[in-house]
Order: C-alpha cells, then sequence, then structure tokens
C-alpha cells in the first residue's frame, strides 16, 4: 500500500460467548445469520446479466468471499459487485431493495501488477 492509501476494516469487541443464549440462538435462526447469498447472486462478471462463478473468479476469489461473509446489517447483504476485465477496474454497488430507486455507486480500485 501507498502511504497516502487507506485501507478500511471492520472488526469485532469483546469475546465470543462458551455457550449461546436461548434468545441469541432462536434470533440468528430468525435472522438466518449463518446463512449467506449464494457467490453467483452477489458477483457478476462484465454486467449483471452474467453471474460469475467462484471458480471462474481467479485472483478476486478470496476478496470476494470476505466481501461475502462480511457482515451487514439484518443479514441483508445488499450489495451487489460487478468484475470487469481491462487496465482500470470498477465494481458497482446496486441496492437489491426493491422499493429503493435504482441507484448505483461506483467504487474504483486498481490492481497492482507483480
Amino acid at each position: 500500500m501507498a502511504a497516502d492509501e487507506v485501507m478500511p476494516a471492520v472488526t469485532p469487541i469483546g469475546y465470543a460467548a462458551e455457550k449461546k443464549s436461548r434468545r441469541e440462538t432462536l434470533m440468528r435462526k430468525k435472522m438466518k445469520s449463518d446463512e449467506r447469498v449464494p457467490f453467483d447472486e452477489l458477483f457478476f462478471a462484465g454486467d449483471f446479466d452474467h453471474p460469475l462463478a467462484e471458480a471462474n473468479a481467479g485472483a478476486l476469489a478470496a476478496p470476494l468471499q470476505m466481501v461475502r461473509w462480511a457482515p451487514s446489517a439484518t443479514n441483508k447483504q445488499p450489495w451487489r459487485v460487478v468484475a470487469l476485465r481491462g487496465p482500470s477496474r470498477k465494481a458497482t454497488r446496486v441496492s437489491k431493495r426493491p422499493t429503493a430507486p435504482h441507484t448505483s455507486s461506483p467504487i474504483r480500485w486498481t490492481a497492482r501488477r507483480r
């Protein structure tokens, strides 16, 4: 990383309980907290019409799995990512909620060639 780059991170504080309470167990089950949206429903190749299979993600597979397993409010996983090939790469985050106006905000990153 360059001196002017920032890497955001989210980390839990505290320790996991040895045994989950009944309330937490019921809440996690109802919220489906231990489930995640399948890889090919979150990530796309080129555009939103072409799901990206994990086997075809190459070097992006591990970072995309980190996104997939990242916490989200009530486990909704509202993000969708389109992987583009070429000198400039761009991912687009789109709200999945049907009631929200269709908006997207670009997220840019650069991959260093080694």
